[in-house]
This record gives C-alpha cells, structure tokens and sequence, in this order.
C-alpha cells in the first residue's frame, strides 16, 4: 500500500530467503512490512528473522529488526567552477567529494533545463578544490558561424545540431573556437542559437569556430551516497562512500567515510 510514485517488489525463494527492491522519487520515510526506508533506492536480503545483506542508495536510513543503516547525506552536491574541455576535467568549488570514493562513481551533471550523467575516471584534490576526470568527450558539435545577429543575441552556423532528444534544446554551454569566452546558449534549430546575455562586437564573425558543450561553468553535479551491508562469515562487510552508523542486533556504531575504504571495512557485531 505504498502511495505512488513509489514501488516495492518482494521476491519469495524456496529457500526462504526474502529480497525486497524498493525504488522511490522521493526520499520520504515509508513503512513497508517490518522495513523502513528513506531514499531512492533500496534492497534488503533475508533469511527467516535476520537480514543477511541490504543497500541504501541516495537516502538517509534503511532499518530492519535486525540491521540498519543511516547516512549523514543522500549526496553530495557541488557547482564547476572551471572545465578543461579537451582534457574532460571539471573543478568543482565549495563542497568537497570523498576523493577515494569518487572514481569509478556515476555522477548527474547539469542544470534546470538540461542534465547528462558521466563516470568518474580519476579525482583529486587540488588547492582546496576537487578536479574529476571523466570518462567521455563532452562536446556536442563543432561548426563555423555564417551569421550573425548581435542584435538579438543569435547565430546560425552551418552544422545543425540535429533532432534533439527533450532537454537538448537549453541549458547547454557554447565557446568560441579557442574555447576562451563561454555563454549559457539555446538551440533554437537549423544551425540556430540564442546566446544568454548576447555577445559583443568581434565575439563572433562569419567564419569563426562555434563549440557546443554538454555541461559549463555555473552547472552542477550530485554524486548519490550509498551505504551497503553484507554478510561475511561471523561479521559484515560495510561499503559506503559517506559517514554511515550501522546498527547490527540493536547496537549502533558510527563509522566516518574516511575510515571506509573503497573496498569495505569489515564490521564484527
């Protein structure tokens, strides 16, 4: 009886075991059986009384009368303050994310009218800042300019973007060719686009180079948190990427993200 947009399957085996998916649009506290979670993905394994394993992804907690898990966060959120388009490297400004826990990690990048998804290849803290590498081109065309419309703030050139899927049409990030002046743009079709804020004289000129990017300064990114228990032998073996308290047989314990290794931190009851 979960009131929608939410969703929970229970899967019954011959063996007894138990294993209950649950997948929600918001990250509200919802009772379902002896489970309760809060957060947009969730799994819990059992046999009989006990759970044996369960996974918390982007949410808060996930309790069982046998084990729970609770984060300090459902992600991490933070906005590019600089890109190196070529190289595909993003600096991300304010909030630091776990470096360790970073690579190899699925990350939304975008903004109100336009977001794309990337994974993480290597990270490292620089100056304060975090600097991603990610794992593909983010370029979405390159062309010449064969008009011009300071007036308006438009251009058309001669490659058009093409049938667009929805939410390829603003939000997206435009350069000049040496990539050194950068606007917020819009595709408005056949090669045409609306620059935020116009540009000046000698921005762009009939022939010049016009580059079309996913993703810009001013975007931002979310790396979901997750936090997963799984039986090992006579303990358990934790993998979260944020500071997370387990609670195994009533008994809670408080494990920060930089005492967890990428590989899990085994936990004795």
């Amino acid at each position: 009886d979960l009131p929608e947009p939410a969703v929970a399957v229970e899967v019954l085996l011959a063996s007894g075991r138990r294993d209950l998916c649950f997948s929600d649009s918001a990250i509200t506290a919802r009772q379902i059986g002896d489970v309760e979670i809060a957060g947009r993905f969730g799994w819990v394994s059992s046999a009989g009384a006990d759970s044996r394993a369960l996974q918390l992804v982007e949410g808060r907690h996930l309790r069982t009368p046998s084990l729970s898990v609770e984060t300090d966060r459902s992600a991490y959120e933070a906005g590019i303050t600089a890109v190196d388009y070529l190289e595909r490297r993003i600096t991300l400004g304010g909030e630091t994310i776990p470096i360790a826990h970073a690579v190899g990690a699925q990350i939304e990048i975008g903004n109100a009218e336009h977001k794309t998804s990337y994974t993480v290849s290597a990270a490292r803290a620089e100056g304060g800042a975090t600097v991603l590498q990610l794992d593909k081109a983010i370029d979405l065309s390159f062309a010449h300019v064969v008009a011009v419309d300071p007036g308006k703030g438009e251009l058309t050139t001669n490659v058009d973007l093409g049938q667009a899927a929805p939410g390829y049409a603003g939000g997206l990030t435009c350069t000049d060719g040496p990539m050194a002046k950068t606007w917020r743009c819009r595709s408005l079709g056949a090669g045409r686009y609306r620059l935020e804020g116009g540009f000046g004289v000698g921005d762009f000129n009939v022939g010049d180079e016009f580059r079309l990017w996913e993703l810009g300064v001013g975007d931002r990114i979310k790396l979901p948190t997750h936090a997963q228990l799984t039986r090992a032998g006579g303990g358990f073996l934790l993998r979260a990427n944020t500071d997370t308290v387990v609670t195994i047989g009533g008994k809670p314990t408080r494990h920060p993200v930089a005492t967890i290794p990428p590989a899990g931190l085994r936990i004795e009851p």
